[in-house]
């Protein structure tokens, strides 16, 4: 079977419960849109893993606002619903807000599901003592400001963007955020990182669920004291990198 085969979808899905020894997977996301455009057909192939209880629900990941549209729809008309949307969102990447994403979540109940949360570590504060950002989040940034992937609405041109550097990548133009940041984190007695995703799992258009990668126990402990308390509607605005 072809990989592009919207058919192929559950052939994986059987290999993913064989090799995991369940029965069921809770929610079951497609990675990136099918680059043969046929959305409808995979999420048709969805909802036949939801009947046969394979799946209990269904996210998308890295599809635009268009694509959210599609695949809900198409749930809906097999008589069931997109869970989640997984994109890039967190303090200073914050193109669902207006692009189009957010509006779709919130009239679908839809939850998005923010990858790189704490910006590959810029938002812990780790880099405002002299050292260089990951070459790798570098990278991903700079592609994100060319807009290649049309998430951007901000009528910035491409000429300009291309001879521009990503501010997030930039930490002399972060640190009057990182400052702030500081500031709010000292008043609740939190960190750095723990504002961050507060910030995030406190947005009250649209439920918000990051995954904030953890690599000790130490992570795993700041990332729970996130929970129990949220930012003053204040703390949130001056937290916008934009002003």
């Amino acid at each position: 079977m072809k990989k592009d085969d919207p058919k192929a979808l559950l052939e994986a899905l059987d290999g993913r419960l064989k090799r995991l020894g369940v029965e069921c997977i809770d929610l079951y996301q497609m990675h990136m849109p099918p680059q043969n455009d046929r959305i409808e057909e995979y999420m048709r192939y969805m909802a036949d893993a939801l009947r046969a209880g394979k799946i209990r629900a269904v996210g998308v990941c890295n599809f635009n606002v268009e694509q959210i549209k599609r695949a809900s729809k198409t749930l809906k008309s097999e008589g069931s619903s997109l869970t989640s949307a997984m994109v890039g969102y967190n303090v200073i990447r914050r193109y669902p807000e207006t692009n189009g994403v957010f509006e779709i979540c919130e009239k679908e109940n839809i939850s998005i599901i923010p990858y790189a949360p704490l910006a590959e570590g810029t938002l812990t504060g780790n880099y405002r003592d002299g050292k260089k950002v990951p070459i790798q989040y570098v990278i991903t940034s700079y592609f994100g400001h060319l807009d290649l992937t049309k998430e951007r609405n901000d009528g910035t041109s491409f000429v300009k963007r291309l001879f521009s550097k990503p501010k997030e990548t930039d930490i002399k133009q972060m640190e009057p955020l990182m400052e702030i940041m500081e500031n709010i984190a000292t008043a609740h007695g939190k960190t750095i990182a723990q504002v961050a995703i507060n910030w995030l799992i406190t947005q009250e258009r649209v439920k918000v669920v990051p995954i904030p990668g953890v690599r000790s126990v130490r992570q795993a402990n700041d990332n729970a004291g996130a929970l129990g308390w949220a930012l003053t509607k204040e703390e949130r605005e001056a937290m916008n990198f934009d002003k």
